[in-house]
């Protein structure tokens, strides 16, 4: 389209110019009898009309090329967000869906006064119910008694293939705590959803030490290998007059006994002190793959399972995301393998990574491996 302006704009100019002349020559007649034979020989009226003819020919084409740009800056915007209502929660802050409820935190940092977790229950019914008029969803208080509730984690569903198996029930956990003085003694809350009486019970995952932390994020992760989804969280501690400082660490899920209730809080391990304090991204432990190439431009991923085509070949894992690039309409990217020379870095094409959702959503927003 641009290419395409710019002939039809080189092409005005020309006939612009024409037409100047034609202009010229009109007024030289009304004052110049004696000119008249020149202007003939120069140009003829077959010759002016088909300038004209021309002109009005380019003007369109530019009408329909801007019309078409404009057509299609329009249609690839992005829409603006439209407000389509509220929810009265007072002071909102993470929010999350379980099955068809919505669970909402909200903190306080005014001394004394308790955090909460707020449940829209049944939402799609209540949006059906009221015209899917927002301002007319109600909110129930679902757990009381907080210090400073943060980001919600739901607990893994059982019928989840992929995700590490737990004892406990259907509901979520929720990092409490922050700096104000009296909220920063935090815990990993877990909330017992499978209940119908508001509010919901709670157990905490983490114990209370001698240090207060706060807690923010937490991730369900086998962190033992014993099938067991483990907490992942980080904390942070300020106290007054001190550094403020950050650990990761990880709780551990307790094997079940049968007929007896699952323990708390869970034992507590330390993976890095000084370490990050409020956010951190899981990477999903990547399978065992194998490597093949067919040509230098395509190449593909092999489970572990297909050792036995390739009994030369060792087992490559990705270590990170160097690059990406279209490739015949695909998406692929440029794969560094763990313990493997740069040499061996190869182009993937995304639907062969889908083991690698972590280590790509790191490339894509720029985080460090």
């Amino acid at each position: 389209l641009v290419v395409l302006q710019s002939l039809v704009v080189l092409q005005s100019l020309v006939v612009l110019q024409s037409l100047s002349l034609i202009i010229l020559q009109s007024l030289s007649l009304s004052h110049h009898h004696h000119s008249v034979t020149l202007i003939v020989s120069h140009l003829t009226m077959a010759e002016s009309a088909a300038l004209w003819c021309r002109a009005i020919a380019l003007l369109l084409l530019l009408a329909v090329s801007m019309t078409t740009v404009a057509t299609t800056t329009s249609s690839s915007t992005t829409p603006s967000p439209r407000l389509l209502g509220g929810i009265s929660i007072p002071k909102p802050a993470f929010a999350a869906t379980l099955g068809d409820d919505l669970f909402v935190t909200s903190f306080s940092g005014v001394p004394g006064e308790a955090g909460k977790v707020y449940v829209v229950p049944r939402i799609k019914d209540q949006l059906r119910a009221n015209a899917y008029n927002l301002s007319a969803l109600h909110a129930e208080v679902a757990v009381d008694g907080l210090l400073w509730p943060n980001e919600i984690t739901v607990v893994p569903s059982p019928s989840a293939a992929s995700a590490p198996r737990t004892a406990l029930d259907s509901g979520f956990l929720v990092g409490d705590g922050f700096l104000p003085p009296g909220k920063n003694n935090g815990s990993v809350v877990y909330v017992n959803t499978t209940g119908t009486t508001l509010p919901y019970p709670t157990a905490h995952i983490s114990p209370f030490g001698a240090t207060p932390y706060f807690y923010h994020l937490c991730a369900f992760v086998d962190m033992n290998q014993d099938g067991w989804a483990d907490v992942l969280t980080a904390r942070a501690t300020k106290p007054l007059g001190r550094q403020a400082t950050g650990q990761l660490v990880w709780f551990e899920h307790p094997v079940p006994v049968t007929g007896e209730p699952l323990r708390f809080p869970w034992r507590e391990h330390l993976i890095k002190d000084g370490g990050p304090d409020i956010q951190f991204l899981v990477a999903p432990p990547a399978k065992a793959t194998e490597r093949t190439t067919s040509s230098s431009s395509s190449s593909s991923l092999a489970s572990s399972s297909s050792s036995s085509a390739l009994p030369t070949e060792k087992a490559r894992l990705p270590e990170r995301i160097l690059s990406k690039r279209m490739m015949q309409h695909r998406v692929q990217y440029l794969v560094k393998w763990r313990d493997r020379p740069e040499e061996e870095n190869c182009w993937m094409d995304s639907s062969d990574l889908q083991n690698c959702t972590a280590l790509i959503a790191c490339f894509e927003v720029g985080f460090p491996h």
